[in-house]
């Protein structure tokens, strides 16, 4: 997949990234998912719950922007926490996800946990897929990081640690 736009700016950056290799979706909007977990988090439990969910074949998606995406960003710092870090870029209906980090005083308050829900509700809500990269750039164990990103809903493209993961985007079914 190609795109004269790729790679966009990163929301929240100041300059361009260096050339990254577009990422072909692992779903299309036209798939039909009949049921999937979806893990629900706070900050005092955890606990999942199971939903059904479909992607409706005549829904359109709307297109990831950098202006969507830096609002979404926004909407964490003001809602979570300002000093989240989280880098996210467009590419068409799909939304890359190049960087969530909480500073160490802050950890284990699970605000990663509440920043990423936040994305991927408003990913669903606009009908993006995210695609991200688990990588040890920052200390963090891959095997452990891509389990995490397993328990939000991602799922690797190929068989191990360093593989690209994708979550499509999820619509909740209209009771019958």
């Amino acid at each position: 997949m190609t795109d004269s736009s790729f790679p966009a700016r990163r929301a929240g950056m100041l300059a361009l990234p260096e050339p990254d290799i577009p990422i072909a979706p692992s779903a299309t909007i036209s798939s039909i998912i009949t049921s999937s977990t979806a893990t629900s988090h706070n900050t005092a439990t955890s606990h999942n719950t199971t939903r059904s969910t479909a992607i409706s074949p005549t829904a359109t998606p709307a297109t990831a922007t950098t202006a969507t995406l830096d609002a979404v960003r926004e909407r964490i710092h003001r809602d979570i926490n300002p000093q989240i870090q989280i880098l996210l870029r467009p590419h068409g209906h799909q939304v890359i996800l190049d960087l969530i980090q909480v500073p160490y005083p802050l950890r284990g308050q699970r605000l990663a946990d509440r920043a990423l829900d936040l994305l991927c509700r408003r990913a669903d809500s606009a009908g993006w897929e995210i695609a991200l990269e688990p990588h040890p750039a920052f200390g963090s164990d891959t095997g452990r990081l891509a389990a995490w990103y397993r328990a939000h809903g991602f799922r690797p493209e190929a068989p191990g640690e360093n593989a690209w993961m994708h979550r499509p985007p999820r619509f909740a079914v209209a009771p019958s």
